[in-house]
């Protein structure tokens, strides 16, 4: 797992969701793209929620909808903003976890 982020950190991450949850209020399928080291290891369209669960902000990525083994690829089933860099920028977030790379477009 990622190292835990710092409180000026979380709290971008925070903000970086509650604005794509602002934006997208609705769970819709959405374009995932998955860049490990810099390779295109993933691109289709599944469900993305983000959740508000008290003390942080999550986003679930719904990997089972394309058959997709993200374990296998070093993938988490949920990103929180406690552990990973969130960022979103002109409709697009971005998940930072280790050597990956997440754009939800």
């Amino acid at each position: 797992m990622s190292e835990k982020l710092s409180f000026q950190e979380r709290a971008k991450s925070a903000n970086a969701i509650s604005m794509y949850r602002r934006d997208n209020s609705e769970n819709i399928n959405k374009r995932v793209i998955v860049k490990k080291n810099g390779q295109a290891i993933f691109n289709d369209e599944i469900t993305v929620i983000a959740e508000d669960c008290n003390s942080y902000l999550n986003v679930a990525i719904m990997w089972e909808d394309a058959n997709f083994d993200y374990k296998e690829m070093g993938l988490r089933g949920y990103y929180s903003s406690t552990y990973h860099k969130v960022r979103y920028d002109s409709g697009v977030l971005s998940i930072y976890s280790d050597d990956i790379t997440i754009t939800i477009i």
